[in-house]
């Protein structure tokens, strides 16, 4: 079979059908460059217009039976062709990449690109690609030749301008030990030429100019890393919260619970009805929150610690609960949690530091049990780090212990009584107590052991150095603890001689009527307090009402902390700040430089506001505050403390690993054949240890 017409320059299919006795088929087609080709298919394409004949000889393989069959095909002249090509940018933004397309192309023509100015200058494709760099105006130009020889060529003229940069990073090393290197790589798009980086936890900060970060991490902690990169048309920044996370030892693995029927039951309970006084403390990282979950302990007639969906951590002892503020248990974060009891006191702790106590009189019942997954709460994601303690530990001591693995032989750790130590360093099997009281947990519900027994990459990151930390609010605040100071300005004539206006502190939004302006005050009923309340007395509700101080500040760490007084009904306010001389309203208050939403924390508690600065900077700090009904909230005092940052030169050019890492296995670090990190041997079994296959 043959085609009766084909265009010049485009391939034209010849095929044939034959019987098995034939042996050898011939084509000859010596206008398309075709002379003795075996096959039973042909493509041929025939350049130029014209009748050409294509000829097949078939054979049985000797020359006394041969057949020869000739076709005439007409070739017509190729449709009309071009050079033309779109651009899928005219208007290029430095480092942007740009494609380049024909708007008709034709199989078997060649195309030839030259580029002027980019990244790529030159191709032979059919489409072609490129990035510029250069700022200015690069011709582009596409040539395209058809079969028959003929060409044809255009020119288009591409500007590349400068834009501001779009300024984004990959944090290749997430999680690293302390004394290991950080490395952290630019990719930022559309030319930045440069490029600022702080690294900033509650106290260590680095401040990093360069291009790409990598250094020696000094101190643990769990640090925001920010980058802001810019060029002569502008500057973009971007913040990954919680992007690098640095361990102050190396934890090994944890335990991790993927099924609600995953429990741990420890042989024995560890707490009884004579305990008046014990501390449980733990590392946890939830995979999600629901209610009654996360529980550790027996029920809550007994004993049982629980969190619910809106994280608040919930302590039941006797039948009498003890709730956290909201959001203390963060699922998809590590944090260090601690419950200690002394006497009819509960204290709850996160990451070291006291978030909340409070007087439960109910003694601890008879327990049936105890287990980490309780029957009452099922226990989600990973857990590590687990101990009990007969003793009440001092904050001290949890933030000593609760960061590093426990020494179970040191004299202060048995003088504290240590009842359970689970590290969880261990790759199968049910948990070992590490301690002397061999209170064993039994796995229960758990699926395979590859996936019970994850690294817990993140425990132990705690730092409590408060190194270059300092207390600036003398320096910079004005009239910032009680007894605030006042004018002779009255607030409010229904109280005569209480409410005041205040001194140095600006405010806005604040609501006039008659004689009563509701807003921020000086209160002499409330020993001198800094105070704001809506429905008593005749004051307002207040919106976006706004008090502040205006301030410049050098380059450092900040954290601006509020403590309450007597009353502390302030949910729905903000402590902010933001660059310039005003704060913005509650709906635009991603525009700030930070923002902390308020919360009721009682009598002596506080809100912590943390912010960055990496130059001087001129800021307005204070409150935008959101109240309706009878509320009122108390400030006893403003402080402000800075923090020094370390500053370290960027590279252009990272060296080692520049895959996303975590901090490297030690040498000596055993491994099974599947890459899992082996904590207990058995013997005669295959390991990997430095590179290398051993037998144990």
């Amino acid at each position: 079979t043959s085609p009766a017409t084909v265009e010049a320059g485009q391939p034209a299919l010849f095929s044939v059908t034959c019987p098995d006795a034939v042996k050898h088929l011939t084509w000859d087609a010596p206008d398309a460059g075709v002379k003795d080709y075996n096959g039973t298919q042909l493509t041929a394409i025939f350049p130029k217009v014209g009748k050409y004949d294509v000829t097949l000889t078939a054979s049985d393989g000797t020359d006394a039976n041969k057949v020869t069959v000739k076709r005439t095909i007409e070739v017509t002249p190729a449709a009309d062709f071009s050079a033309d090509f779109k651009a899928s940018l005219k208007q290029v933004p430095a480092g942007q990449r740009v494609s380049f397309i024909p708007t008709q192309p034709v199989s078997g023509y060649r195309y030839e690109w030259t580029i002027e100015g980019g990244d790529v200058t030159s191709s032979k494709a059919v489409s072609a690609a490129t990035t510029f760099q250069t700022i200015g105006k690069h011709k582009v130009t596409l040539k395209v030749t058809s079969t028959a020889g003929e060409e044809k060529t255009q020119t288009q003229v591409i500007d590349v301008a400068e834009v501001r940069p779009e300024a984004d990073f990959n944090v290749l090393t997430p999680v690293v030990l302390r004394g290991d290197t950080v490395r952290v790589k630019d990719e930022t798009k559309f030319g930045p030429t440069d490029w600022k980086w702080i690294l900033s936890s509650p106290n260590k900060n680095y401040l990093v100019s360069g291009r790409n970060v990598e250094f020696k991490a000094t101190e643990p902690g769990v640090y925001d890393v920010s980058l802001t990169a810019s060029n002569n048309v502008g500057t973009s920044s971007n913040v990954r919260n919680r992007g690098l996370v640095v361990v102050n030892a190396d934890s090994k693995s944890g335990l991790s619970f993927n099924s609600a029927s995953s429990r741990v039951v420890l042989s024995k309970s560890p707490l009884t009805e004579e305990d008046k006084n014990f501390t449980v403390e733990w590392w946890m990282n939830p995979s999600k929150l629901t209610d009654f979950c996360c529980g550790i302990g027996d029920d809550d007639a007994n004993f049982l610690i629980k969190t619910n969906a809106a994280g608040q951590l919930i302590v039941s002892k006797g039948g009498r609960q003890v709730k956290s503020n909201n959001d203390l248990v963060v699922a998809g974060e590590w944090h260090h949690y601690a419950v200690v009891v002394q006497n009819n006191n509960v204290i709850i702790y996160r990451d070291g530091q006291k978030v909340f106590s409070q007087y439960a009189l109910n003694a601890i019942k008879g327990l049936n049990s105890f287990a980490i997954g309780a029957s009452a709460a099922d226990m989600s994601g990973q857990i590590d780090e687990f101990r009990v303690w007969g003793t009440p530990l001092t904050q001290e001591q949890l933030q000593t212990w609760g960061n590093e693995p426990l020494d179970v032989n040191a004299a202060d750790v048995k003088a504290a009584d240590l009842r359970v130590y689970y590290d969880f360093n261990q790759n199968s099997g049910n948990v070992q107590d590490r301690g002397a009281n061999a209170n064993h947990g039994t796995r229960l519900g758990f699926g395979p052991d590859g996936d019970a027994w994850p690294l817990s990459k993140g425990v132990f990151s705690l730092n409590f150095s408060n190194k270059g930390t300092a207390d600036v609010t003398r320096t910079y605040l004005a009239n910032a603890k009680n007894q605030f100071r006042h004018t002779n300005v009255q607030m409010n004539d229904a109280k005569n001689g209480r409410w005041y206006e205040l001194k140095d502190w600006k405010l806005e939004n604040e609501v006039k009527n008659g004689k009563v302006i509701t807003g921020a005050c000086f209160d002499a009923v409330k020993n001198g307090n800094f105070t704001v309340a809506t429905g008593w007395d005749g004051f307002a509700d207040l919106k976006d009402h706004k008090v502040y101080q205006v301030v410049k500040l050098p380059a450092g760490l900040y954290s601006l902390t509020v403590t309450y007084g007597q009353h502390d009904q302030a949910d729905g306010s903000f402590l902010v700040v933001a660059a310039g001389n005003k704060l913005p309203d509650t709906d635009n208050l991603s525009t700030a430089i930070a923002s902390q939403r308020m919360e009721g924390k009682a009598n002596g508690g506080t809100n912590t506001l943390h912010f960055t600065l990496d130059k001087e900077t001129e800021v307005a700090i204070g409150m935008v505050v959101n109240m309706t009904g009878q509320r009122i909230f108390c400030i006893t005092d403003f402080m402000l403390t800075k923090g020094d940052f370390e500053e370290l030169q960027g590279v252009n050019k990272l060296t080692g690993i520049l895959a996303p890492q975590r901090f490297n296995a030690e040498q000596g670090t055993l491994f099974d054949l599947s890459g899992r990190r082996v904590f207990e041997t058995r013997p005669g079994n295959i390991y990997i240890e430095n590179g290398r296959r051993v037998v144990k």
